[in-house]
């Protein structure tokens, strides 16, 4: 979908700090314009659920599509909006050997690996 036929619509996201908010700035940017945002929630299941209840539009991540996919649809962007979300893995040094975090270590190696 092209984000610019989307002016003058009305707009959720989350609050400030999430990346997916920097992303969904970040995307209006590109488009040229500022997004008319009606409401911030704290958290995306909020959003999915005003999204789903026609409160307003979002940009949400792709990977959120297996939560409620089958409630909203979910419209891909022209390539030239999208934008890549970067996430790290923090750990306290003494957890390192801790099997979920290895286990959560070695899948994220493995996704870098597979989308470079």
């Amino acid at each position: 979908m092209d984000l610019s036929d989307y002016k003058g619509e009305k707009f959720l996201t989350l609050q400030d700090g999430f990346a997916t908010t920097s992303g969904f700035y970040e995307a209006f940017q590109l488009a040229g314009f500022k997004p008319n945002v009606v409401m911030k929630v704290g958290d995306i299941f909020s959003l999915m659920k005003m999204v789903s209840g026609e409160l307003g539009r979002s940009l949400l991540p792709g990977r959120v599509k297996a939560l409620m996919g089958n409630v909203i649809e979910f419209t891909p962007l022209l390539p030239k909006y999208q934008v890549i979300q970067r996430i790290g893995l923090l750990h306290l040094k003494a957890n390192e050997f801790t099997p979920n975090i290895l286990a959560l270590a070695a899948e994220a190696r493995m996704l870098r690996r597979n989308n470079l």
